[in-house]
């Protein structure tokens, strides 16, 4: 009996009944993997690049060596002493309201310290008030790392705004941004 169900099990198995769960629902993000060209010491086309008070504390640029996947990513440095820079995309689509996402990314820092730089989304109601946050931190000097985290966009969202952010000193880099629907 044993033998005949370790054959069955075997079977399906060579059959494909037991591959991979199928890939989640994406959402269109503009140039993820940042292969469109950007001016010098630019933010990416389709990217924000923002900083606190002084509009040339931070640098930001599209790296064209050692990226993660393609051939790009955005790195962000600071220059002066503000305390953040960051780089994201409002992504406004109705069918992640009420639904839980997956934002992911792989990212590389250089000698991070302070806070850090995060994998971060922040949530906005349609008259711009924050209805949630989310982020996920990282310091030092890591190789490329797929960052991840989950969260629950409320119903009255009008748009998420997702990216990464660096508090502190050193360089943190974005690639290959994803945004996916878990349910």
């Amino acid at each position: 009996m044993m033998a005949r169900m370790a054959l069955g099990l075997a079977a399906l198995l060579a059959a494909g009944c037991a591959s991979a769960p199928p890939a989640l629902p994406r959402v269109a993000l503009a140039n993820p993997g940042f292969e469109e060209a950007a001016p010098p010491d630019r933010c990416a086309p389709g990217w924000n690049c923002s900083m606190h008070a002084d509009p040339n504390s931070f640098r930001f640029f599209v790296d064209a060596g050692g990226a993660s996947g393609g051939g790009h990513s955005l790195c962000i440095e600071p220059v002066t002493r503000e305390p953040w820079g960051k780089a994201t995309q409002a992504v406004v689509d109705p069918s992640i309201r009420g639904r839980r996402i997956r934002f992911s990314a792989a990212v590389r820092t250089v000698g991070v310290a302070g806070r850090g730089a995060a994998l971060q989304a922040v949530v906005h109601g349609n008259s711009g008030q924050i209805l949630a946050v989310r982020e996920e931190w990282t310091t030092g000097t890591r190789p490329w790392q797929r960052l991840a985290f989950e969260m629950d966009v409320p119903a009255a969202t009008h748009d998420v705004e997702m990216g990464v952010a660096l508090e502190g000193t050193g360089r943190a880099c974005m690639d290959d941004a994803l945004l996916e629907i878990v349910r």
